[in-house]
């Protein structure tokens, strides 16, 4: 399990430096498909027990995504906490060979209350 592995090599006063640096990687297209699920799960694992700073970045990855598996796999992430816990679990192909193998339109929800609570629970910059 990444995340185990994650937890054991990095310290909490550096899981925000450390998030920052793979939304940049994602954001800009450098890690491959299985590399940004893996990311995705970290970011989610990251924070799991508290308000999550990077759920901006998730929400823009949904609203502007192009890979249909990743939408689908960070709409389960942001509705369903069970699926994130379940996915620590699991390897980054299998993810993906789920999605791949019951593709579904991915209906994005509204996701407005999630924007607010962002809004509300980020300081002013």
């Amino acid at each position: 399990r990444v995340t185990v592995s994650f937890h054991k090599s990095f310290s909490k006063v550096d899981y925000f430096k450390i998030g920052s640096i793979i939304c940049i990687l994602i954001e800009d297209k450098l890690l491959t498909r299985a590399e940004r699920i893996v990311g995705f799960v970290i970011l989610v694992d990251l924070y799991r027990m508290s308000f999550n700073p990077f759920l901006r970045f998730f929400l823009e990855a949904l609203e502007k995504g192009d890979d249909i598996c990743e939408r689908q796999f960070l709409v389960e992430l942001l509705l369903h906490p069970s699926t994130s816990r379940e996915a620590t679990k699991k390897s980054a192909q299998s993810i993906i060979t789920e999605f791949d193998t019951n593709p579904t339109a991915t209906n994005v929800p509204d996701l407005n209350p999630l924007w607010k609570m962002y809004r509300e629970q980020t300081p002013p910059a």
